[in-house]
């Protein structure tokens, strides 16, 4: 990877060696001091005979992530808190690039979607979201911006700058930003001007309206059908649910939007929104039949809000799959996410998603996988329920039959990840013959640990919990005791929080304390029960408890006490909602405040999305 880091940015690393160092319990997951990145142990060490290909991918991009700040953070540092995302987002951005010159058959630009565009899209669609250039007047505020927004979001209108400048062009400008500020300080402002001198173009015009101003537009599309297509550009906001009205019209972003339509072979119309409406002109008329994708290849960081009509023209070309994987993903992520703000209907997205059947992408399944896991948190006490998780097998079910449980010889590094998808939602949502396989399976590895392929043990252990009983705890605990791979015991540790027995899980809680779990482990244990659907109110409970514990270690700030604070973002009653408010207005966080303020808002938006779904959901689960 240095070779390659050294090539693209025209600067060879400076210092005479780069130490690489696991350590046993820490914080963070890494950290770039310079010459000594430090790691936790998953996140550096692969046994070659007991890592999984997922394991080996995330050690690749975190190491990637980490030599990214060499030059990013250390070389050049930001001048101050406000512009944490020149360290962040470019590391993001620049670690995934690296990645797939190494490894190309990983696909890193498709994972790039589920991994960092849509999780900045989720976050930034809130209220209680922040810029990416967010001013900073105390300590506490600091920790609050280590988040997709710095992360993620800057990472993705990074690509998307990148591809509307093109490659070779943003590299020479980021030559000369990191050459023009070697050993000092910049501003977000350098970066504009290096890469607006490189391309001629008003660079920072267009970014000040990605990293000023909080959100993103959904764009929506009037199909015309004649030689033009009607572009349309408003804030994008989950609140829309709670009360429908335009509120953001004032707000534009500079909006770059490639657009494909069925039977272009590679060509595509490009054009730059910059005011609230464009007419895009286009070749030729489109056939009332032919299906139009607009942000082809998901480079751009906003949502795309098609009719009715011509959201399902293009579940034609995701049956067939004659469209890109990039694009079936942000196809079904964007009618998800207008769903849960409730510019369509719940039952929109699930008939989309019904085209997915048998899909073959890892990167795609995954993606779906984690909306259909969203609505699954909020549908448990629904009547329906059960409808639903028949619904959800099913479109699993060919794909999972296709790979089935033992790796092919001709097999590469996506289908290992695919299998773990495919395996691990029919198991979720309870296929008898898929936990079956995974309870003999786990039989074998206590007795010989060599037996189950390391790529399929975390589904086989976190099934067999979610049919198991006291002894299969008890084996699982004790295997975790034993093992020397942290790797191995963090996979054991979290199928202890997919039991279906509550007294288990408050086991599990109560030993997440214990000296036998790390304290950057616990808060993975409480996380994960609170997503259990046996465990939730038992997560709750117990953390509400145990807050005086959590707080003296986690309290300080970081990375660990913000992902406490959403721990109770799924719940879906006002009586939930009022126990989580007072019980942070009793306790304040404030080095967790906004995510106080997100988990919140969060429950709000599940609770309208119930009320205005469930009679229509219920209607199409019964047909």
């Amino acid at each position: 990877m240095l070779d390659h880091f050294n090539r693209y940015f025209g600067i060879q690393y400076p210092l005479p060696k780069l130490d690489h160092i696991a350590i046993p319990d820490f914080a963070a997951g890494a950290m770039e001091n310079w010459g000594a990145i430090t790691y936790r142990e998953t996140a550096l060490l692969v046994d070659e005979e007991n890592s999984s290909a997922g394991t080996k991918q995330i050690v690749a991009t975190i190491i990637a992530h980490e030599m990214a700040h060499m030059w990013f953070g250390d070389l050049v540092t930001m001048t101050w808190w406000d512009d944490l995302w020149l360290n962040e987002s470019f590391a993001s951005w620049m670690g995934d690039k690296i990645t797939n010159e190494v490894f190309p058959e990983w696909e890193m630009w498709t994972q790039f979607l589920t991994s960092d565009t849509n999780e900045g899209l989720t976050l930034d669609g809130l209220r209680n979201t922040h810029p990416i250039e967010q001013e900073v007047s105390n300590p506490s505020e600091i920790g609050e911006l280590f988040d997709a927004i710095s992360y993620s979001k800057g990472a993705s209108i990074l690509r998307m700058l990148e591809q509307f400048l093109g490659e070779e062009i943003f590299q020479c400008g980021l030559h000369d930003y990191l050459d023009s500020n070697a050993y000092a300080n910049a501003k977000t402002r350098d970066l504009w001007d290096a890469l607006g001198k490189a391309s001629a173009e008003p660079v920072a015009q267009i970014m000040d309206t990605w990293t000023k101003q909080a959100g993103y537009p959904v764009i929506d599309v009037d199909i015309t059908r004649e030689s033009s297509i009607e572009l349309s550009q408003r804030k994008f906001l989950y609140e829309q649910i709670l009360e429908p009205n335009d509120q953001g019209n004032n707000e534009l972003w500079q909006v770059p939007i490639n657009i494909k339509r069925e039977g272009e072979d590679g060509d595509k119309t490009s054009v730059l929104i910059t005011g609230k409406t464009q007419t895009v002109c286009i070749p030729s008329s489109i056939p009332k039949t032919n299906w139009v994708k607009v942000n082809y290849l998901q480079t751009g960081f906003y949502r795309v809000n098609y009719s009715s009509e011509d959201l399902e023209r293009l579940s034609i070309p995701i049956k067939n799959r004659s469209i890109s994987a990039p694009d079936r993903i942000g196809i079904q992520n964007d009618a998800y996410a207008l769903s849960r703000a409730g510019y369509i209907q719940g039952t929109q997205f699930l008939a989309i998603a019904k085209a997915y059947k048998g899909e073959d992408n890892a990167s795609v399944c995954s993606d779906l996988a984690a909306n259909l896991a969203d609505i699954d948190s909020l549908l448990w006490d629904q009547p329906y329920y059960n409808d639903f998780t028949n619904y959800a097998k099913d479109i699993f079910h060919d794909t999972a039959d296709s790979v089935g449980w033992t790796p092919k010889p001709e097999e590469g590094h996506l289908d290992s990840l695919l299998r773990n998808t495919v395996l691990a939602q029919l198991g979720k949502y309870g296929d008898d013959k898929t936990l079956a396989e995974a309870v003999t399976q786990f039989a074998m590895y206590t007795k010989d640990n060599s037996s189950v392929d390391p790529d399929i043990r975390r589904v086989v252990f976190n099934l067999a919990a979610k049919r198991g009983d006291g002894s299969t705890y008890e084996e699982i605990w004790n295997q975790q005791i034993q093992t020397d791979r942290q790797e191995e015991k963090l996979r054991l540790i979290t199928a202890l929080t997919n039991f279906s027995d509550i007294p288990l899980l408050e086991e599990t809680l109560e030993r997440s304390l214990s000296k036998h779990i790390r304290y950057q482990d616990a808060i993975t244990v409480v996380a994960l029960v609170a997503r259990n659907r046996f465990g939730q109110d038992v997560a709750w409970e117990f953390l509400k408890e145990n807050w005086k514990e959590y707080d003296r270690r986690y309290g300080d700030g970081g990375f660990a006490i913000m992902r406490l604070a959403t721990i109770p973002s799924n719940f879906t009653t006002g009586e939930k909602f009022d126990d989580v408010s007072k019980f942070f207005s009793d306790n304040p966080v404030p080095a967790a405040h906004r995510s106080v303020l997100q988990s919140l808002e969060q429950i709000k938006l599940n609770i309208a999305w119930l009320k205005l779904n469930e009679e229509s959901l219920s209607r199409w689960f019964s047909t």
